[in-house]
């Protein structure tokens, strides 16, 4: 900071620091030689116990002279910054207010950092910072200053640009492709170029290229149409023998198809002679919706089974014999192998009712039986128990019978015909 001028000259010598040479600020007296310095000119020297700059006394202290600095506050004074065009004058004491809000300190622009007097301020914001606020004028894009007057202007869709092909149009830059499209200086291939014709030129030059060159262009029309025709004969040739190829496959593999059924129908009536009945068999079927079942007291019939390849078709009933009691039987039904196979049938039966606890403990029963053909009717005589299990048991939640209002029960029929 440049020293305060005073508006009396002569009491500059009188409160003149004579370390720093400048206006004395906090003064501060000396014991030793009673001189007045700057604090912190003097505390420069105390904080490395050197003896007094004036009188060379190596013992003294400082103190703060009240009556000395207050009439130092009270000189008359102008503002540092006169050069500058300031026209303050007042005290000594008042100058620092003063400089808070001096129009001719300078200050920091918040945006782009340059320096500048602070009654210039406003307008540099508004009018000269170049990282200021801006709308491009054009497309209304809204950035700083800086971007927009500078390289938004290589890009700003509604900036007239020149032709580049020299015919002095000017449009916005977005317009340019259309007007590319019709510009007569526009570099153009001529329309026959994939039958051939290598020409480029203006478009003002279309019209006479194509009236001075016909000749040449069927002439490339037709050489071009001939090996189109070559190439599609030859991939016609070459799809023809793929067709056969794949045709004489097609009929290989159904002899191939052919003669394995007639091996799998052998195999058929072989597994049939061998095994009558195709017995031991195991079904397993789910009833579902136990609770209803129940409380209805309905009768249910599972899907009907074959006990193997050409072998017996049974199937099972559940209902209920008596109130408390669930019952089931087995029964033999017409099926579609019954002229090829013993009867009347004899089996060893075991109805299992299957349990989802962790021990497995499925309900087991077993009993033999014996069906004779059924010669008419949808299926014949049932064989099996009354009183397979208590609904009380059955329902018990230690039993694990029932899950999701399911039950699950399985039937092995083991053939024991003489």
């Amino acid at each position: 900071m440049e020293p305060l001028p005073l508006v009396d000259a002569k009491d500059f010598e009188d409160y003149k620091c004579p370390l720093c040479l400048g206006l004395m600020r906090n003064p501060m007296l000396t014991s030793c030689c009673g001189q007045h310095f700057c604090t912190e000119c003097i505390r420069t020297v105390t904080s490395f116990n050197q003896p007094c700059p004036l009188c060379k006394e190596k013992a003294f202290v400082v103190f703060l002279n009240k009556h000395f600095n207050r009439n130092l506050q009270n000189l008359k004074a102008l503002c540092n910054l006169k050069s500058s065009g300031c026209t303050w004058e007042g005290t000594v004491g008042e100058f620092a207010e003063h400089l808070g809000q001096c129009d001719y300190e300078s200050v920091t622009c918040y945006e782009c950092g340059a320096s500048v007097w602070r009654k210039l301020l406003s307008d540099h914001l508004s009018n000269q910072c170049p990282l200021r606020k801006y709308a491009c004028e054009l497309c209304g894009l809204e950035s700083n200053h800086q971007f927009v007057t500078g390289p938004h202007q290589l890009e700003c869709p509604k900036l007239s640009v020149q032709c580049p092909n020299g015919c002095n149009v000017s449009v916005p830059r977005t317009d340019m492709p259309a007007h590319l499209d019709k510009c007569q200086r526009q570099s153009v291939h001529c329309p026959f170029q994939h039958v051939g014709c290598t020409h480029e030129f203006p478009r003002s030059e279309l019209e006479l290229h194509l009236q001075d060159h016909v000749t040449k262009h069927l002439s490339l029309a037709c050489t071009r149409l001939c090996t189109l025709q070559e190439s599609f004969l030859a991939k016609t040739e070459e799809k023809d023998k793929q067709v056969a190829t794949l045709e004489r496959r097609a009929s290989e593999k159904d002899k191939c198809i052919a003669a394995l059924e007639l091996r799998l129908q052998g195999l058929e009536t072989y597994i049939g002679s061998c095994l009558p009945g195709n017995l031991p068999a195991l079904f397993t079927t789910t009833l579902t919706g136990f609770a209803k079942f129940r409380a209805n007291s309905d009768a249910w019939f599972s899907q009907p089974f074959y006990t193997g390849l050409a072998g017996y078709k049974m199937g099972l009933k559940v209902h209920t014999a008596i109130e408390s009691d669930m019952a089931i039987h087995v029964y033999i039904f017409q099926g579609e192998f019954d002229a090829g196979l013993r009867w009347p049938l004899t089996a060893e039966i075991t109805i299992e009712l299957v349990s989802h606890l962790a021990d497995k403990s499925h309900l087991r029963m077993k009993r033999k039986a014996s069906w004779p053909k059924v010669d008419s009717g949808e299926h014949g005589a049932g064989f099996g128990w009354g009183n397979f299990i208590s609904y009380k048991s059955l329902a018990a939640k230690d039993s694990g019978f029932v899950q999701a209002d399911c039950i699950t029960l399985r039937v092995v029929c083991f053939d024991i015909t003489g």
